[in-house]
């Protein structure tokens, strides 16, 4: 997987779901008759380094500040508070910046934004 990427291993399945999820669907006979199959994706189970990789987060956390994909907490944080009022939550706004910054890093500060944010 590392040679190919994520991205490239998993387009075919992200092509048949967008087609499986658009509104034309995909057309089956059954029993004499056509019907539009519609389906959408509710959830996706893995450990949690395949969800931190499928969600462009850092797979190994050990050197990461920021260590959970659910909240910014430092590792300090979490090890004090233990309900999720207590935490800030990631977005996708702040998470998508977070990934140009990175893309967009010089070679210096690369390391240090990507165990920064954990991404």
């Amino acid at each position: 997987m590392q040679f190919y990427g994520l991205n490239s291993i998993l387009e075919p399945l992200v092509r048949e779901l967008k087609t499986l999820g658009s509104n034309r669907g995909y057309p089956f006979c059954v029993l004499d008759g056509h019907v539009q199959l519609r389906v959408a994706v509710m959830a996706f189970l893995a450990d949690t380094p395949a969800s931190h990789l499928a969600g462009a987060f850092k797979e190994s956390v050990g050197g990461a500040r920021k260590k959970c994909r659910h909240c910014i907490a430092s590792f300090g944080t979490m090890n004090e508070c233990f309900t999720e009022e207590e935490f800030t939550l990631r977005n996708g706004l702040d998470h998508e910046e977070q990934l140009k910054l990175i893309e967009n890093a010089p070679t210096k500060f690369l390391k240090y934004y990507s165990k920064l944010f954990g991404v």
